[in-house]
C-alpha cells in the first residue's frame, strides 16, 4: 500500500479512537503540540479539549483560540492523550510522575 494512503488510514483510525474517548470522558487533554496532533485535530469534530506542551515557546501560542498550557498546570481528570511519536516515552514518564494514572493515559500510534 502506498505510504500516503497508509498515513491517511492511520490518521483516520486515530481520529476514531479519540472520538471514542470524547464520548467516554468529560475532558480530553492533548500533551505534545506536534505535526501529528495538528494533522489529527482538523479531521475530528471535537467541541472542547485542552492542549499542553512542555515547550515554553509553544505555551505562548494558541490553536484556533485554544491556549497551549504548561502540563503541570493541567488538572488530572479526563484522559491524557500523548500526541508526538518521538517523545511519547518521555511524556508518559513525566505524566506518571505528575500523578496521572496509567489507565488515564493513551498514546497515539
Amino acid at each position: 500500500m502506498p505510504f500516503i494512503i497508509q498515513s491517511k488510514q492511520d490518521i483516520n483510525a486515530q481520529g476514531l479512537q479519540v472520538s471514542k474517548f470524547s464520548s467516554k470522558y468529560s475532558k480530553l487533554i492533548f500533551w505534545g503540540c506536534s505535526a501529528e496532533l495538528f494533522s489529527l485535530l482538523p479531521i475530528m469534530n471535537l467541541q472542547e479539549f485542552t492542549l499542553c506542551d512542555s515547550s515554553q515557546v509553544k505555551q505562548k501560542s494558541y490553536y484556533k483560540g485554544i491556549p497551549i498550557s504548561n502540563p503541570s498546570a493541567i488538572q488530572k481528570n479526563g484522559v491524557l492523550i500523548i500526541a508526538p511519536y518521538l517523545y511519547g516515552n518521555e511524556i508518559e514518564k513525566s505524566a506518571l510522575e505528575m500523578g496521572w494514572s496509567k489507565e488515564a493515559i493513551y498514546r497515539l500510534r
